[in-house]
């Protein structure tokens, strides 16, 4: 472990970044100054490049390899091992990831000590099979990082369109917008621009048959954040089902907006659909459909921001008819749309690849170890 720094000794910023329990494998909120890092990690131990380090107490077990960069690490807290040639350090990366550091008499520790680590049993193959396990297993987590990356990237410069293509509060004329749209946007309520609303209903759960149909039946959280076009349909029902409560058939080209539990999720559905008590769906749109989404969620999310200290467990049709929404013209609205509905297609993607990456991770962890 790194010699022991004392709080005096570290400041708020600026400096070498000095990672305690809390921050280990995060952002650092406390820095240590060049000279004590240089002369420090001149005296005493400190990491080699590749070494990995391993949280000794908070949630133990956490582990991050060590490539060289200025960083100092709290003592005892946070450890590496230093061993000899029998070891592979990508396998054994992975052989700490997967290790479920318990007592002897089965319980979860709550602090790792010296013996704990030392004492722990490893099964190890020949040197050249660790290293071939450890190339692959630093293959896939370069893929993982990648596409996390790739998602996260994604992800923000949505967030900046999204504040700068929709005019602020109280104004008609958003920040950027494409080439050729000047005209000033204009404000409508919600009701003027939805034809038809459809409520919902659930069916009783005592009926098999209700539940044997083919008719697409949505819930809350069958709905995800921030995405409006990746719905995935878990229930179906039958056309006694609908006839036995208020749930109504709802047609393709509409938006599923939950006004209970999860207020502010929506979503837009290219099929016939149903849904739980727990919706409202707006049909017949005299507007481009996929930009609503995105005009109404930010809307939505912006109502629900102003709500501080207390969630909001409840809108009704009235109240949601009734918010207003700035609106371009039709043709600024589907390059407005299809802009927002492109990235929201490759953070999917992206997001897709990872799941199955680390799905795949995770079975070779399974069946790769003894």
């Amino acid at each position: 472990m790194c010699k022991r720094i004392y709080k005096e000794q570290t400041t708020e910023a600026g400096g070498v970044p000095f990672f305690k329990i809390g921050t280990f494998g995060g952002e650092p909120d406390a820095f240590i100054s060049q000279e004590v890092f240089e002369e420090y990690r001149k005296l005493y131990p400190f990491p080699k490049i590749g070494d990995i380090l391993i949280s000794a107490a908070g949630t133990i077990g956490r582990t991050i390899v060590y490539q060289g960069e200025h960083a100092y690490y709290q003592d005892s807290n946070i450890v590496w091992l230093a061993h000899t040639n029998q070891l592979d350090n990508g396998f054994f990366l992975q052989y700490l990831n997967k290790q479920k550091w318990k007592s002897l008499e089965g319980s979860t520790l709550k602090r790792l000590y010296n013996k704990d680590i030392l004492d722990a049993l490893i099964a190890l193959p020949k040197p050249h099979e660790q290293a071939c396990i450890g190339s692959l297993f630093r293959n896939l987590d370069s893929l993982i990082t990648l596409h996390q990356r790739k998602a996260d990237k994604l992800k923000t410069v949505k967030q900046s369109l999204l504040e700068k293509m929709f005019p602020r509060e109280g104004e008609s004329i958003p920040e950027i917008r494409f080439e050729g749209f000047t005209d000033p946007w204009e404000q409508r309520r919600l009701g003027e621009i939805v034809g038809k609303t459809y409520g919902g209903g659930t069916p009783s759960t005592d009926n098999e048959q209700y539940w044997n149909g083919a008719i697409p039946w949505i819930q809350s959280s069958n709905v995800p954040e921030d995405d409006y076009f990746s719905l995935s349909v878990q229930k179906g029902i039958s056309e006694d089902a609908v006839a036995s409560t208020a749930a109504q058939i709802v047609p393709a080209g509409s938006i599923a907006v939950v006004t209970h539990v999860g207020v502010g999720k929506l979503s837009y559905l290219e099929f016939p659909f149903t849904t739980s008590q727990d919706f409202v769906s707006l049909s017949d749109l005299k507007a481009h459909p996929v930009f609503t989404c995105y005009s109404l969620a930010l809307r939505l999310r912006s109502d629900i921001n102003m709500v501080q200290g207390s969630a909001i467990k409840g809108i009704t049709k009235e109240d949601l008819l009734s918010k207003g929404l700035g609106m371009p013209s039709l043709a600024e609205q589907s390059r407005i749309g299809a802009l927002f509905s492109k990235l929201d297609s490759l953070i999917t993607l992206h997001q897709r690849e990872l799941g199955i990456l680390k799905n795949l991770k995770q079975a070779c962890l399974e069946k790769m170890f003894i």
